[in-house]
């Protein structure tokens, strides 16, 4: 019996195309994609092109100009599937020179300039078998390599210790070197206060602030820019885990954490958001590829020894020889036949990744498998054919290299839709005095569904460049981190309080003893101090709510709606809501110090919208009053307004405006006392702060 499994993605012809490849395979369970029924597409049939790699490598950037010009295409329609990273950095070369865009990522996360600094000085500090050439690596950036490279030299036989006393006697000379010291004591003197890796991670970037890395990540937002600050920012998550996995975490712990991570795990650097993928044809290995799809997809380099790729045997005995396992029922087959069959999965794969057309690339000699395969197959399920090209075939001229880097910038930047950037770097290749840009006039769709929250909108409403940081960006923020895990804490005790017909003061103090958690904060007397204020916030809110018994419908409950004519999605998530009378009551705890008016707040605005348009899970009912309960005032904790339709009007108008500001990449700080006293991107990252 054979399976059937549907596939929405590909066309019937791509499918039977994959289909009679991957049928070759008998050590698995019989299946064929098929097109639902009742959803037919029908496209042309595969094509095989007959070429050497060579030949592919001029053939391939003229099909791609072809179907953007003739065909309406995209760039973004395309991608290039190759079965290896080779393959991809030679490739992209040519289509470069042919002045196609490529969104290629292979950077790994270890080569990130800013994760290198960052290592650096950690491995510096700590003082271990990598402290050599971190030390190289941070003289030679603020010493030049010429110089670093003959104190080397000559200190060739002396150990690290020495050779910090040698910069000790050079520093008077050279103010660079007296600024090395200088930093590596202040990092020290943390090091030695035993704080966790995450916080001397940030204290490191805190110390370079001055360096050029952090102050063109202020200075501008190019891409290098962004890929520094989104691998900045993974640095910063990784070590912040590390504390959770960890039972005693120190710096020397984690370095060698990330000495293992760096030996044995290919780790991919962390991509800047991009909100459209047109602007560039995507390259990608085939197990990138996997769960993407494509309107048109082509897989180069199908010869023998590439793909599929040449079998490497083992010089060791990794495990018992497959002849040997006498326990299966099944035929044994050859670690050879186990490899091609794996390769050939590899290859249905690529395949299917296709929605309209799929182009395949190799020769006849040293012929793939897999493309003789399917030539011997009647009837013919693929076209064979052969591309000649010319120079006067080609009428796209080739870019020099500068204009080749200048171009794959090009791209990222109006992925990204930052066209103020892509105007400056339009106009450095017109300055090169080379072969004229030839004008894409594909039009980019510029709209894109915009997720945001009662919070991400009040954090750009207070300072768009803060917004950028932490929701495009993704830098994590520090100092804050004791304050809201005590408000997690206490959120956290007053949903199962409400959960249980228990709601005796007992009951609500052992709670809080369940979901304290003495590592949220930084040292034990602050953790004591925040304890004490817990039991007494816990314990007058018991005190309000036996005077004031609510009838509790609802708990930590997620919505989310789409505003269509914003194109903005809003989700959030509504603490509590009661039932009074004939309308539903939204309560939202706040352990702030400072209170504020019900009327005019976003959020409240927000979960009104959402039980207006039975966005809440499960809730169904007329919105009524929302309430601000502020836990610290116990006397007056309450801030209530009940919102018309012409106050969710004017809140609304408010998430218009920061969506248009978003999209329209408008990210301007906002300094002032009240946005920047407790604000941690000032330490470094803050361009407004650019003299402190």
């Amino acid at each position: 019996m054979v399976k059937l499994v549907e596939n929405y993605r590909s066309t019937s012809q791509i499918l039977d195309l994959a289909n009679a490849s991957i049928i070759n395979n008998n050590q698995r369970e019989e299946k064929l994609l098929t097109r639902p029924k009742e959803i037919p597409k029908n496209g042309p049939k595969p094509i095989w092109f007959i070429s050497e790699s060579k030949e592919s490598m001029d053939q391939i950037p003229q099909l791609i100009h072809n179907m953007v010009e003739k065909d309406n295409r995209v760039f973004g329609d395309i991608a290039i599937i190759c079965r290896s990273w080779g393959h991809i950095k030679n490739l992209a070369s040519f289509l470069q020179k042919s002045a196609i865009p490529v969104d290629i990522h292979i950077e790994k996360f270890f080569n990130v300039p800013i994760v290198k600094n960052v290592l650096a000085w950690a491995h510096l500090v700590v003082v271990d078998e990598k402290s050599e050439s971190a030390l190289f690596r941070i003289l030679k950036e603020k010493m030049g390599y010429k110089w670093t490279s003959e104190f080397y030299r000559d200190m060739n036989k002396s150990s690290i210790d020495e050779k910090f006393n040698q910069l000790e006697n050079l520093s008077t000379q050279f103010p660079d070197i007296a600024w090395v010291l200088e930093t590596r004591e202040k990092i020290l003197k943390s090091y030695k206060m035993k704080q966790s890796p995450d916080e001397i991670v940030w204290n490191i970037l805190t110390q370079l602030k001055s360096t050029s890395e952090i102050e063109n990540m202020r200075k501008s937002y190019r891409y290098k820019q962004r890929l520094n600050l989104a691998n900045m920012a993974k640095l910063m998550i990784i070590a912040e885990r590390f504390n959770i996995i960890e039972d005693n975490p120190s710096l020397k712990s984690w370095l060698h954490y990330m000495n293992i991570l760096q030996r044995n795990m290919n780790i991919e650097a962390a991509q800047p958001k991009e909100y459209n993928n047109n602007a560039a044809v995507q390259m990608l290995t085939v197990h990138q590829s996997k769960g993407s799809e494509f309107p048109v997809a082509i897989i180069p380099f199908l010869r023998s020894g590439s793909f599929p790729i040449r079998l490497n045997k083992s010089k060791s005995l990794d495990e018992l020889p497959i002849t040997w396992k006498n326990w299966s029922t099944e035929e044994p087959f050859s670690v050879e036949d186990f490899h091609l069959q794996e390769e050939r999965r590899i290859f249905h794969v690529a395949c299917t990744r296709a929605k309209d057309k799929l182009y395949l690339f190799g020769p006849t000699k040293a012929q793939s498998i897999f493309t003789k395969e399917l030539d011997a197959l009647e009837p013919k399920i693929m076209e064979v054919s052969t591309m000649k090209t010319s120079n006067e075939s080609i009428e796209h001229p080739e870019l020099n290299p500068d204009k080749q880097k200048l171009l794959v910038e090009l791209s990222h930047e109006v992925a990204a839709n930052h066209y103020d950037n892509a105007r400056e770097i339009l106009s450095k290749m017109k300055n090169l005095n080379d072969s004229p840009i030839k004008e894409n006039t594909n039009q980019i769709d510029s709209k894109y569904l915009l997720k945001l929250s009662a919070s991400s909108i009040n954090d750009y409403q207070s300072c768009p460049y803060k917004y950028r940081l932490k929701y495009i960006d993704k830098v994590p923020e520090r100092k804050s981190r004791a304050t809201m895990e005590f408000g997690i804490i206490i959120h956290n005790v007053l949903d199962e309080f409400h959960s249980d017909d228990d709601q005796s003061l007992k009951k609500i103090l052992d709670l809080l003893d369940k979901h304290w958690r003495k590592d949220a904060f930084e040292y034990l007397l602050r953790e004591e101090e925040f304890k004490k204020q817990a039991i007494e916030l816990v314990t007058e809110y018991f005190q309000y709510i036996k005077k004031h018994r609510p009838t509790v419908v609802a708990r930590e409950r997620m919505f989310t709606f789409t505003i269509d004519e914003l194109q903005v999605v809003i989700s959030g998530k509504i603490d509590r809501i009661d039932q009074e009378d004939d309308s539903l009551s939204v309560i939202d705890y706040k352990t702030s110090k400072n209170k504020e008016k019900a009327k005019g707040n976003l959020q409240l605005a927000l979960y009104t919208e959402a039980l207006k348009r039975d966005a809440v899970e499960d809730i169904k009912g007329n919105p009524g009053a929302t309430i601000l309960h502020f836990l610290r005032h116990y006397d007056d904790p309450l801030e209530s307004h009940t919102f018309t339709s012409d106050d969710l009007s004017k809140e609304l108008d408010k998430v218009a405006k920061v969506a248009e500001g978003i999209r329209k990449n408008e990210f301007p700080t906002k300094p002032g006392d009240f946005n920047c006293q407790y604000c941690d991107y000032r330490e470094f990252l803050c361009p407004a702060w650019e003299e402190e």
